[in-house]
């Protein structure tokens, strides 16, 4: 007899921000541990979610977006819940819908793990 595994998805709001956003953006990020506070005098780059931001494309093809999209639903779908010691993303995507700004972190964390 096995054990079913529940099966991981994007929330409908995720899903729908992404989907449905006037603006969508990739973003690289500096993968560091401890990352600073937004508008840290000492760091001359954007951030995003914390995390300093090295460069960033503009998504302007529907076939890109579609692409993307689909790509990180089935990247969540396929997570057996493995989870590692740390979050240190390295890219994100900045979606902007219906004049709110919907930030999706790789990997999808609620929350960061510090590292070792």
């Amino acid at each position: 007899m096995s054990v079913s595994q529940p099966i991981n998805r994007l929330s409908e709001r995720a899903q729908a921000a992404l989907w449905e956003a006037e603006s969508f953006e990739v973003l690289s990020l500096m993968p560091i541990a401890d990352p600073p506070g937004a508008g840290d005098p000492t760091l001359p780059l954007p951030t995003f979610h914390q995390w300093p931001v090295l460069g960033a494309v503009a998504v302007v093809s529907g076939t890109s977006r579609d692409e993307i999209v689909t790509a990180v639903a089935l990247g969540v779908e396929e997570n057996r819940g493995l989870v590692a010691n740390c979050f240190n993303p390295r890219h994100g995507i900045r979606a902007v819908a219906l004049q709110v700004l919907h930030a999706i972190k790789e990997g999808l964390q609620k929350r960061r793990r510090g590292c070792d």
